[in-house]
């Protein structure tokens, strides 16, 4: 009978290598190799096909003015993915590497960015990067005069005014005017012209102070010329201005965006009169402004979609109407518990002393709110950090 040799176990060396198991096989042997190993000692790579995964997106960037600027984008798969960048929505031609470098930004390089990464198994977008310019604001101006030519104007501006600090709205704050356009006439009686400034500080300018800075600029103007200017009409054309969202159709429920340059991101709370909520909205301001387009994009505000006895509760109920929305407690969320809290918290201090009815009408209302499941309860208070509200 042929005799079997323990090869597996006789070998001086480990005949499989990278941690993989070697089996007798008679008078050979075979290799169980490890994941991402193969080959009949486990010494080859076995390439594991993957689609591409993003471990590094481009972030919004606010840069200053003619400096470098760098956006990234990393991404990971195999074979190994190729990376494209897109600037508002259109591939960058020649741009296939993970840093996207920006020697020296200028306006025209304020854009939306993204990238995406693709090999023969998928492809994986990143969200979109803005790249703004820190402290840069444009404006069109609407001025009203009765001459029939502002040239002698726009020397004076050109003269006195564009590139050098400037006080805005006799605040003591200072913006440097990168240039101001000729004015050209648009009715019997208007002219208009575009302005691009730059904050000294590097905050982003504010419509209030602009106009009011321009106005005193046009009447300084005015008077050393001996023509009369007036503002008529100033608006931002690279920013997003104040406006409000109104929920509900209620005023009690109000998200007050402020204005933004091109690129911001807004952050407010929902809007609550009996308490401050760690709940919030978002918005930023987006839009096309190599088409000079900068607009708002839809608001994510859905922890503020409160349901109606939240807004019963949010809006400072009297004891009645909370009383209606405690009377089911096995219907009361976290929000709507802590909410209850609050206002039963309000009633005691400020309305039942020597009133006999509403200390009922309060006692009853807390009986109502420790019915609520004990996991609510719970909850409500890891959420809302009110352990105190409930004692």
């Amino acid at each position: 009978a042929p005799v079997l040799v323990d090869i597996c176990s006789s070998a001086a060396v480990s005949l499989c290598q990278n941690g993989g198991t070697c089996l007798n096989r008679g008078n050979s042997f075979s290799c169980q190799c490890t994941d991402g190993w193969t080959g009949p000692q486990c010494d080859q790579n076995d390439p594991v096909l993957s689609a591409p995964v993003l471990v590094k997106s481009p972030q919004t960037t606010f840069a200053q003015l003619f400096s470098e600027t760098v956006l990234e984008c990393g991404a990971v798969g195999n074979p190994q993915p190729l990376i494209t960048w897109f600037k508002d929505g259109l591939e960058m031609m020649g741009a296939t590497t993970k840093t996207l470098v920006i020697g020296e930004v200028d306006l025209s390089d304020r854009a939306a960015y993204h990238c995406t990464a693709v090999n023969p198994q998928g492809s994986v977008t990143s969200e979109v990067a803005y790249l703004n310019i820190m402290g840069l604001a444009q404006y069109a101006v609407v001025v009203i005069s009765v001459e029939t030519d502002l040239s002698e104007v726009d020397k004076w501006f050109d003269v006195n005014i564009e590139g050098t600090d400037t006080d805005i709205g006799g605040s003591g704050r200072k913006v440097n005017v990168l240039c101001m356009d000729s004015f050209n006439q648009t009715g019997e009686e208007t002219w208009s012209s575009f302005i691009s400034l730059q904050s000294v500080d590097g905050e982003d300018p504010k419509l209030p102070q602009v106009a009011e800075g321009i106005s005193n600029l046009l009447t300084t103007a005015g008077d050393e010329l001996r023509i009369e200017l007036f503002l008529y009409d100033i608006t931002r054309t690279d920013g997003c201005p104040e406006v409000t969202t109104i929920l509900f159709n209620s005023t009690d429920f109000e998200l007050p965006w402020p204005e933004l340059p091109y690129g911001g991101l807004a952050e407010i709370s929902c809007p609550c009169n009996a308490a401050t909520l760690p709940l919030s909205a978002s918005r930023r301001c987006a839009g096309n402004i190599a088409g000079g387009v900068a607009e708002w994009a839809e608001p994510d505000d859905s922890q503020c979609h409160f349901t109606e006895a939240t807004r019963i509760l949010c809006s400072v109920p009297d004891i009645e109407e909370l009383s209606s929305v405690t009377d089911h407690p096995e219907d009361l969320g976290t929000l709507e518990v802590f909410l209850s809290a609050v206002n039963i918290r309000l009633f005691s201090d400020n309305t039942t002393t020597g009133n006999a009815t509403r200390s009922d009408e309060v006692l009853a209302a807390i009986d109502h709110l420790l019915s609520a499941p004990p996991e609510v309860l719970q909850q409500s208070q890891l959420e809302f950090n009110s352990s105190t509200l409930y004692v």
